[in-house]
């Protein structure tokens, strides 16, 4: 039985990913009310102050907070708050820390709503949206020093080929700076979106179309690309050509 359970610990440490510090090794309790993320470069208040508020109270209450000697606090964004999802405790995250399971505000706004935002259930361990008038508890975070890095950028390309509908268009996002790992956030104009970096989108109707592409990276930091896109793509490469010469035969001698 032991070199059984033995055998069962080894496989699960193996199967870790590459470079991810155990749960024990990578949040670190400072024992002044802040826990840092090691992994992320993160530090975190311990717990929340019992008070629920709405998501502007909450962004406000952040970035106004002065705490163990740190005063730029903000409203994590939604892959932040993902991170610390834990689903083997109750609530859903290290037992380090010391939050109900309950629902938690992010800084990330809806794609499909502007008046609802995002927030993760450390009771589920989900993450959904919601009205911004609702009032959920906070969890500040702010970033330890920063190295040295390019602003994030963002450009994106696309690939159709389809001269009648439906249209099948490709989309490739080019990113560049900030910091690793990226989260992308694409909004079709069509009332889709999609979370992958390069995204395959199918347009129902010809017409024209504003995608918008929202990336973040591990530090917080967002940048946004917007492409206007005219399908089918043929008639948008015509009308950008001009009209075409006509080319007369020389007069008669």
């Amino acid at each position: 039985m032991v070199a059984r359970l033995l055998g069962l610990l080894f496989v699960f440490v193996w199967a870790l990913p590459a470079g991810t510090p155990m749960a024990a090794e990578r949040f670190v309790d400072n024992g002044d009310g802040t826990i840092t993320d090691t992994g992320r470069g993160l530090m975190w208040l311990r717990a929340d102050d019992g008070v629920e508020r709405s998501w502007a109270e909450a962004v406000s209450y952040c970035e106004g907070l002065d705490f163990a000697g740190y005063s730029d606090w903000r409203l994590p964004k939604i892959h932040q708050l993902e991170s610390l999802i834990d689903p083997a405790n109750s609530p859903t995250i290290a037992p380090v820390f010391n939050v109900k399971p309950s629902y938690y505000w992010s800084s990330s706004v809806s794609l499909s709503s502007a008046t609802s935002a995002k927030y993760v259930n450390f009771f589920y361990g989900n993450t959904y949206s919601y009205s911004k008038d609702n009032t959920y508890y906070v969890l500040c975070v702010r970033q330890e020093a920063a190295a040295d890095r390019e602003p994030l950028a963002a450009v994106i390309s696309v690939d159709a080929s389809d001269s009648e509908p439906p249209f099948a268009v490709g989309f490739t996002s080019s990113v560049t700076g900030g910091e690793e790992p990226y989260f992308y956030e694409w909004d079709f104009s069509d009332g889709e979106t999609a979370s992958i970096a390069n995204p395959r989108h199918v347009f129902d109707a010809p017409g024209t179309y504003e995608v918008m592409l929202t990336v973040s990276d591990n530090a917080g930091d967002i940048t946004v690309a917007i492409k206007k896109l005219v399908l089918p793509m043929a008639e948008a490469a015509a009308a950008a050509a001009g009209p075409m010469e006509e080319t007369l035969a020389p007069a008669p001698t």
